[in-house]
């Protein structure tokens, strides 16, 4: 696993919930994985397909590569799992494809890599 940035943290109280920083913001849906919610939020924030489409390559787009060649997808599923099962806030940012991703417990943060 590539990772510039993980932890994960007992819940916060009262008004420390999840903090939202600069980029684009996708919030996980209830039945979503997060290595799936990756894949969408990139995508979104990109404008790009998460698989190569018939017809799209040709103009000059091309799809996202696969998460896995960025980051083990299993043990981001399981690190996010763990914390929603300990009530714990995950924090995990690594580089997918020139982005920086920062994976919490219930949203996703794309911004550009630099």
């Amino acid at each position: 696993m590539r990772a510039t940035d993980g932890s994960c943290h007992h819940a916060p109280t009262g008004k420390e919930t999840e903090i939202r920083e600069p980029g684009f913001q996708y919030d996980r849906g209830v039945d979503e994985s997060p290595s799936r919610a990756v894949v969408a939020a990139v995508a979104e924030a990109t404008e790009r397909p998460a698989v190569p489409t018939p017809g799209f390559e040709g103009e000059g787009t091309k799809a996202l590569p696969p998460l896995y060649e960025a980051v083990d997808t299993d043990a981001l599923d399981a690190l996010v799992a763990s914390a929603e099962k300990g009530d714990r806030q995950c924090l995990f940012t690594f580089t997918y494809d020139a982005y920086r991703v920062t994976v919490r417990t219930r949203s996703v943060t794309v911004r550009p890599a630099t």
